[in-house]
């Protein structure tokens, strides 16, 4: 575990016990999903897991125990909740990319 790792909140370092040296999920770095999973019915976010994965720790982690940091903070992939919906999950990334929350999906063209 790394006291300050995404958004400097925990996080936790998983290993794959049998992957291969080459396997790019060997590890994977994750801290607790946020928001709790209750906000969504009060008109929150959808609950989603930011993580990291790589062939190699060194390549997400420089330094070692306390003073570990994450080399990269910017770019995560999300898993959203699976109670949510389409536009739930839609919501999440614009937020992740400071974008304003759609209120309904949009309609493709008939073009």
């Amino acid at each position: 575990m790394h006291d300050k790792g995404l958004e400097g909140k925990p996080c936790y370092v998983f290993h794959a016990s049998d992957a291969g040296a080459s396997d790019p999920f060997a590890v994977l770095i994750a801290m607790e999903p946020m928001p709790e999973r209750s906000v969504l019915r009060h008109g929150g976010l959808l609950s989603h897991l930011h993580f990291q994965y790589a062939s190699d720790e060194g390549e997400l982690i420089k330094g070692t125990g306390k003073q570990a940091t994450l080399r990269h903070r910017m770019w995560y992939p999300t898993m959203c909740a699976a109670e949510g919906t389409l536009l739930d999950q839609c919501n999440i990334v614009r937020a992740l990319h400071h974008l304003q929350a759609w209120r309904e999906l949009p309609v493709p063209s008939s073009d």
